[in-house]
């Protein structure tokens, strides 16, 4: 397998397909979900992705996340982290990653 490679300020992907994503929280808090119990992924155009695991549901929001739901739907992301700065300084038109927030199923 290839090595993990930055794509994007906020996540980073590999080829081919990984076989975990790595999530960091700015508290640097890490949550590590297979892809094996991926059972689906939404994007909704006005800011959030969201990821249902057979164990979580992830909420991911920001702006211009399509980029991060097209390596997500390939499985090719190895890890995102939440911004630790103001999305105002953010460079316009680049994905950012506003939060993450991980809730076990029940």
């Amino acid at each position: 397998m290839s090595e993990p490679k930055p794509l994007q300020p906020f996540f980073s992907t590999t080829t081919p397909r990984a076989l975990t994503l790595e999530l960091k929280s700015k508290t640097r808090d890490c949550w590590a979900l297979s892809y094996a119990y991926l059972l689906s992924v939404h994007y909704d155009v006005t800011g959030s992705i969201e990821l249902q695991f057979s164990s979580a549901k992830v909420v991911i929001e920001g702006r211009e996340l399509q980029p991060l739901y097209d390596a997500l739907k390939n499985q090719t992301v190895t890890s995102i982290r939440e911004a630790d700065l103001d999305g105002g300084m953010a460079g316009s038109g680049a994905t950012f990653v506003r939060s993450i927030a991980v809730t076990p199923s029940e």
